[in-house]
């Protein structure tokens, strides 16, 4: 499997990450074999070239982000500015 950053990823390989966490080794193969989600991952960098998201991770609230690792009060301001309440107590 090859994504866009141009990283080269055998199906077994996944298949075994999948296991070493608890999941179907079976399950993981079909749906990685059949593209089972094919449709929804499409869709999902569809909606991230949208936004202009250039970088992981990549943090959106009510059409406003921030690329690439912050700290937590640049994440706080964020979800501010979009309109979040603290929370109280």
């Amino acid at each position: 499997i090859t994504g866009s950053a141009s990283i080269s990823v055998s199906v077994d390989t996944l298949v075994d990450i999948a296991s070493s966490v608890g999941l179907s080794a079976a399950a993981a193969r079909q749906v990685l074999e059949t593209r089972q989600f094919q449709a929804a991952v499409d869709a999902d960098w569809q909606r991230s070239r949208a936004f202009g998201i250039t970088g992981v991770p990549t943090f959106v609230a009510n059409g406003r982000g921030v690329v690439g690792a912050q700290p937590y009060e640049v994440l706080e301001r964020l979800v501010l500015v979009a309109g979040g309440v603290p929370r109280q107590g």
